[in-house]
């Protein structure tokens, strides 16, 4: 799925990608690039539905995006 960072907190680890109209809570371990995301960039993930909610997991930066 291709979704783009709505925010992402460096110092926390966390943050958010919006993707469909959704938005998905993203951790610092689900990243699979050596550098933070950046509100804005184009991103590419794999959708988790947890029990607390939507989840982007195997996030890397898009060869489409920004």
């Amino acid at each position: 799925m291709t979704g783009t960072v709505k925010s992402y907190s460096p110092q926390n680890g966390y943050g958010f990608i919006t993707a469909d109209d959704a938005d998905y809570f993203v951790h610092a371990i689900d990243w699979e690039y050596r550098l933070p995301p950046t509100p804005g960039l184009t991103v590419e993930f794999v959708p988790k539905n947890t029990d607390k909610g939507l989840r982007a997991t195997k996030i890397r930066r898009s060869d489409h995006g920004k």
